[in-house]
């Protein structure tokens, strides 16, 4: 049930359909929607690390309140004092074999258990911790908390991220646990329980752009901030433009016209220096890469494989610790970056050190070269770190030309990159096990606004 539906055009709420949860009783919550018409809001969406909470009377009372900023679950379940009762989540038939939670005996004793096919299957190693148990009015009220990821692949595991929640429940004829003597499928609904800070329906929704699919692949934090604050980019209905306008074949011209005839004849000269491969010197390195909104074009297929790599810059946005400066980040372990499908990944493939390399053990990688690839001239700093102790690996600072001299010439810009070596004059490399959590922060002016920015580490490793 929606307690209400309406239009409004404001600064005080994210663009386009939100929608935020209101109690109406002490243990049911309603969800209202609004459509902002306002597409230059700047507030950011409640995703991503938003608490988010509903419930859902059927044969039993169950509300749940995910806080991911405190990695928890609050579940509550509200039922007959004098026969068992019981929940199992994510499924709508017993077949799906879900994790459940049974509440049972005179006193309320407290189970869990993978659930058969038409059989109550086996009991689980216990996840929960029973916060209360009570009883008033000939129904028993009992609040457990366990952390968000299943203790096993067995366990339920809730996120942020998921809106609803298929959920079994039943009631048995005595206190003991047996067959039951009613059953019901039902579904609960999560919203988030900030006022103010309401959920963008749209954002991320399948799209196109010219019969082009537009997917914009915002991921939550920690991977991204972008979907938290509601960037542009994360829906096309607030997609201002970048490249995803401008797809091979395409035309920017200054008028609704015809493409004039015109070629340029444009001449490269390029020169290598190398040195003979020696195998006993030296070692093979691989390009890998990172992207702020929380994956890699290094490599496909991948679970973190995102080809749409570009944000807004929104004007006027000072989070980077100064006045019109914009900040983004994202946190991820370095296997993130080596996750791919089995069988896809070409030893001889250039960006090849995922999971198919026997030479990727827990050891990692050993990084030779961080550069930043940003867009300029609002690109202020990029910065590669520790998350755990904030020790700095690199920074790339663009470099404005201002001669003639060459690398320096007026006009141009470069951003020279972190290297490392094994031979005087260098840094060791610094080692990067597969289990070691980085943090990438980019900087950018928001004096005016820029879209299809970009912020990506573009690296080269050996193995370990």
């Amino acid at each position: 049930m929606i307690l209400s539906n309406k239009t409004v055009s404001t600064a005080s709420l994210p663009a386009g359909c939100t929608v935020n949860a209101r109690r109406v009783e002490p243990e049911r919550r309603v969800p209202y929607t609004t459509f902002n018409q306002n597409t230059t809001s700047t507030v950011p969406c409640g995703t991503g690390q938003m608490p988010l909470s509903g419930t859902k009377t059927d044969l039993v009372t169950l509300s749940v309140d995910v806080n991911s900023l405190a990695n928890n679950v609050t579940i509550t379940i509200t039922g007959p004092s004098n026969v068992w009762f019981g929940v199992a989540f994510n499924a709508t038939e017993m077949q799906d074999t879900p994790w459940a939670i049974i509440v049972y005996d005179v006193d309320g004793k407290v189970m869990e258990r993978q659930l058969a096919d038409h059989n109550p299957g086996s009991i689980l190693q216990g996840s929960v911790t029973v916060l209360s148990n009570t009883v008033t009015g000939g129904r028993r009220k009992v609040v457990l908390q366990r952390g968000l990821k299943g203790l096993t692949k067995s366990h339920y595991t809730f996120s942020a991220q998921v809106g609803s929640i298929p959920f079994l429940n039943a009631l048995g004829s005595t206190a003991e646990f047996a067959f039951h003597a009613n059953r019901s499928a039902s579904t609960l609904s999560l919203f988030p329980v900030s006022a103010g800070i309401p959920s963008c329906l749209c954002a991320g929704s399948a799209s196109t752009i010219n019969g082009i699919p537009y997917g914009a692949d915002c991921r939550p934090e920690p991977l991204s901030d972008l979907l938290v604050q509601n960037n542009p980019t994360c829906q096309v209905s607030s997609y201002v433009g970048g490249l995803a306008c401008c797809v091979d074949g395409s035309f920017l011209l200054d008028a609704d016209q015809t493409p004039p005839p015109h070629i340029d004849n444009v001449f490269f000269k390029v020169r290598f220096y190398y040195e003979d491969y020696k195998p006993m010197e030296h070692q093979p390195t691989y390009h890998i890469e990172w992207c702020l909104n929380g994956g890699s074009t290094a490599h496909w297929p991948s679970p973190y494989w995102s080809p749409h790599v570009e944000f807004d810059i929104v004007k006027g946005v000072s989070d980077g610790g100064a006045q019109n400066v914009q900040m983004l980040q994202s946190t991820f372990q370095i296997y993130n970056m080596f996750l791919v499908i089995p069988g896809t990944c070409s030893l001889t493939d250039p960006s090849c050190m995922g999971a198919d390399n026997p030479s990727l053990g827990p050891q990692g990688i050993k990084l030779v070269m961080a550069a930043t690839h940003c867009h300029a001239p609002n690109c202020l700093r990029q910065e590669l770190m520790f998350a755990d102790t904030n020790e700095t690996i690199c920074v790339g600072t663009p470099e404005h030309g201002t001669s003639s001299d060459i690398y320096n010439e007026a006009g141009y810009l470069f951003s020279p990159p972190c290297t490392w070596g094994d031979t005087a004059g260098y840094q060791p490399p610094p080692v990067l096990a597969l289990n070691r959590t980085l943090r990438m922060v980019t900087y950018y002016n928001s004096t005016y606004g820029h879209p299809g920015q970009m912020g990506i580490f573009q690296m080269r490793a050996v193995f370990a």
